[in-house]
C-alpha cells in the first residue's frame, strides 16, 4: 500500500511526482539498453521502458488541466525541445558514436508539446462552444488546424528532390516540431488525444491505452515477445490505475534538466566506450 502526504490527511495510492519518478526509473533502463545493448544489455529493460512514454503524457494532461498558466507550460516544453535537440546535434556533431551510424533522436519534449498543444485546442474549442465565445473557438480549431498542416508540409518537404529544401525542413522542424517526425509520432498523439478526452473517466483513459497498444503491434500478433513489443505501453494502466488525483512533491524542473542529461550523459559514456554494431 502506497500512501502519500497532500493537504494535510494521507490518501492511498500514487501521486503524480510517484509516478513521474517511476518513469523516470524505467526511463533510464530503457535508454541504457538502447545505448548499450551491442554489449548486451538485456531486451527487458527497454520492454518495461514501453510504459514510460504513455505515463508520461497522463502526467501531461494532469499538468495541463491543473496549470495556472497554460502559456508557461506550452512554453517550457518547447524551449526543453530546443535544447535537447540543439545539445544533441552539437555532441552527435563532435562525438560521432559509431562511426556517425548512430543516431540520437531521443526528444520527448517535442511529443509533449505538441500533446499540450492539441489538449488546447480542444481546451478552447470546449470553453468557445460552452461560451459561445467565436473567437476561442476559432482560436482552437486554428491550432489544431495549423498543426496538422504544419506536419504534413514538413513530411513532404523532407521528400524533395531539393536537397536545400530538406535542409530548410529539418531546421524548421527543430524550431518547431512536427507529428509526423516527432518521438512516437502520430500514436502518441492520438494517445494524448484520448486521454484528456477521457480525463475524468478512468475507464475511458484504460480504454484508450489498450487501444492504441493494440494498434502499435500494427496487428502483427508475430514476436510480441521479442521484436513487437510497443505493445507494452499497457503496462502503464498500472500506476496510472492507482494514481490518486494528489500531485504530491513539486518537481517543476527536475525534468526538465534530469532528461537530456543522463541520455547525453549515456550517449558519451558509449562514445567513450567505443560501442559499435547497433
Amino acid at each position: 500500500m502506497i500512501y502519500s502526504e497532500e493537504s494535510g490527511h494521507k490518501t492511498i495510492g500514487m501521486t503524480g511526482f510517484q509516478i513521474k519518478m517511476l518513469g523516470i526509473v524505467l526511463m533510464v533502463l530503457d535508454h541504457v539498453h538502447q545505448m548499450f545493448a551491442p554489449l548486451g544489455i538485456p531486451e527487458w529493460f527497454t520492454m518495461l521502458g514501453r510504459a514510460v512514454a504513455p505515463m508520461f503524457i497522463f502526467i501531461a494532461v494532469e499538468g495541463f488541466t491543473h496549470t495556472r498558466s497554460k502559456r508557461r507550460y506550452l512554453t517550457r516544453l518547447l524551449v526543453g525541445y530546443w535544447i535537447m535537440g540543439g545539445g544533441s546535434y552539437v555532441l552527435q556533431k563532435f562525438l560521432p558514436l559509431d562511426h556517425g551510424h548512430y543516431g540520437l533522436a531521443n526528444n520527448i519534449f517535442g511529443t509533449l508539446f505538441i500533446s499540450v498543444l492539441m489538449m488546447l485546442g480542444i481546451y478552447l474549442i470546449q470553453n468557445g462552444h460552452q461560451d459561445h465565445n467565436k473567437k476561442q473557438l476559432w482560436l482552437g480549431i486554428s491550432i489544431i488546424v495549423g498543426e496538422l498542416l504544419w506536419s504534413m508540409l514538413t513530411v513532404l518537404v523532407f521528400f524533395s528532390p531539393n536537397l536545400m529544401l530538406r535542409q530548410g525542413a529539418a531546421v524548421a522542424s527543430m524550431i518547431f516540431p512536427g507529428i509526423m517526425i516527432t518521438e512516437g509520432g502520430p500514436l502518441f498523439i492520438a494517445l494524448a488525444i484520448l486521454l484528456y478526452l477521457f480525463k475524468e473517466n478512468r475507464v475511458g483513459q484504460v480504454a484508450s491505452i489498450l487501444l492504441i497498444g493494440l494498434t502499435a503491434t500494427g496487428f502483427n500478433f508475430v514476436g510480441l515477445l521479442t521484436t513487437n513489443i510497443q505493445w507494452m505501453l499497457i503496462l502503464s494502466i498500472i500506476p496510472i490505475l492507482l494514481y490518486n488525483g494528489a500531485r504530491g512533491r513539486s518537481d517543476k524542473w527536475f525534468f526538465y534538466i534530469f532528461y537530456p542529461t543522463h541520455i547525453w550523459l549515456l550517449y558519451i559514456l558509449a562514445f567513450a566506450l567505443g560501442v559499435t554494431g547497433y
